[in-house]
């Protein structure tokens, strides 16, 4: 398998490290300020953990690291276990928040050095690829999760070029999107974060 270049992988951890640390949480009047104390310290931990990651992905060890990976298989890996967690759909926890957001953040940075396991995904039309990101995750019961959902695939699209495609991600996810706009019927409050990115791809 050829090396794919870590440091990009590396500097994209990082980025996604970063945005962790400030996930839309939904506003709730009766939310104490210890929860509010144990959502930063959770936030914070995860970050910490995932930070040296990040500085050996940048590095020649990440280099040599990625390349004994089979990528594909742990892009699958990683969107079934998004899939696993969304199945819990209003009952979300924090932990589980923290799960689908370094899940993505990981599966962005894999994506980015390797462009052709998203066109795989695109190629394969994959129903079950649309569920999670548009059903269940951009349209998530869940405030915080929608908007993980929609910066993600913000994130891709601006991140990868056509060069690196047969089709623009940007082209692919208005295209899905468009076609599922039937989805949010009934969904007011569900679907705001589709229409913004929506607007925003447009």
């Amino acid at each position: 398998m050829a090396i794919v270049p870590s440091t990009e992988l590396g500097l994209v951890l990082q980025r996604r490290l970063s945005q962790s640390q400030s996930v839309e949480e939904p506003k709730e009047e009766d939310k104490k300020e210890s929860e509010q104390k144990k959502t930063q310290s959770d936030q914070d931990r995860t970050s910490k953990l995932f930070a040296p990651l990040a500085e050996i992905m940048v590095g020649g060890l990440g280099a040599r690291l990625v390349a004994e990976v089979d990528l594909k298989n742990f892009q699958n890996q990683l969107l079934q276990i998004i899939a696993l967690v969304l199945q819990k759909k209003d009952s979300l926890l924090l932990d589980d928040r923290l799960i689908i957001d370094q899940a993505l953040g990981i599966w962005i940075s894999c994506i980015v050095s390797e462009p052709s396991l998203l066109q795989e995904l695109f190629n394969s039309a994959s129903k079950s690829f649309t569920k999670i990101f548009i059903e269940d995750g951009l349209l998530c019961g869940n405030l915080a999760v929608r908007s993980l959902f929609r910066n993600s695939i913000r994130t891709i699209c601006e991140t990868l070029s056509s060069q690196s495609l047969k089709e623009k991600p940007v082209v692919y996810f208005l295209r899905v999107m468009l076609g599922h706009v039937s989805v949010t019927d009934g969904k007011a409050k569900e679907s705001k974060q589709f229409f913004q990115l929506l607007s925003q791809l447009l």
